[in-house]
């Protein structure tokens, strides 16, 4: 966890590369709060 946020990795047993970051997840926050952090995230 950094700064309140989860990273999550793939373990590369299937299709994905061992080590690709495939979820963030972060603590509980005001949706204003939240909005301008994660306004810089792009979906895939």
């Amino acid at each position: 966890m950094e700064q309140g946020w989860y990273y999550i990795r793939d373990n590369g047993r299937t299709e994905i590369p061992e080590n690709s970051l495939t979820v963030v997840g972060c603590v509980p926050d005001y949706k204003s709060e939240l909005h301008k952090q994660v306004k810089r995230f792009h979906l895939l």
